[in-house]
């Protein structure tokens, strides 16, 4: 069986471009034509399997069924993004500054904060740490595929502000709305902090 976030040998290799979640790969079909064009009914779409997904193992936990194999590939993602990544060694801080976001840098560290305090109060809920993990996949993989380009083009603060509320932000909300994850809808701000402080996501080239 395909590990849900993704086959072992690439898990290994960090190769998060094809990955295979619960229900199958997880594909992008949006576009992005410009920061303020943007095709939000694809980027809501890939997320859907998500959602039912996370329905599935809570059903699977409550009916008292086996697990293991969820668990195992959950660790894995969760470990790699609590780690700090050795490709860069600066801390949020200076990633913030370096992008010309000074203003962000107090809410970037409670952000950061309470994002890895949630990560370590849900350890015993395997439900919630699988939806986690899922989450801070889509959101690094979808920053690596669209917002990344957007920066190393140069693009306007605004711009790539936005291109994160249309590609990350409200997707992944709209998704968590349907879960009893989605009072928790702040934290996925907070992730995105949480891996930028882990050095796996940046704002500058």
């Amino acid at each position: 069986m395909s590990g849900l976030l993704g086959d072992r040998a690439e898990q290994r290799q960090n190769s998060l471009q094809n990955s295979i979640m619960a229900n199958g790969p997880l594909n992008n079909h949006g576009t992005l034509i410009n920061a303020s064009n943007v095709n939000l009914n694809s980027t809501v779409k890939k997320f859907t399997s998500l959602e039912q997904s996370y329905k599935n193992l809570i059903d699977k936990v409550q009916n008292g069924e086996n697990i293991d194999s969820y668990l195992s590939d959950i660790n894995i993602y969760l470990q790699l993004y609590q780690n700090h990544s050795t490709r860069d060694i600066r801390d949020l801080e200076e990633k913030l500054i370096a992008a010309d976001r000074e203003d962000e840098i107090d809410e970037a560290l409670l952000s950061k904060e309470l994002a890895t305090k949630f990560i370590i109060e849900t350890e015993q809920n395997q439900a919630t740490r699988y939806l986690i993990a899922n989450i801070l996949y889509l959101i690094k993989k979808n920053f690596t595929r669209f917002i990344s380009p957007l920066i190393k083009e140069g693009k306007s603060q605004y711009e790539i502000n936005l291109a994160i509320e249309n590609h990350i932000l409200n997707p992944l909300e709209e998704t968590i709305s349907q879960t009893d994850f989605s009072h928790h809808f702040k934290q996925i701000n907070n992730f995105l902090y949480f891996l930028a402080g882990n050095c796996h996501i940046c704002w500058d080239k």
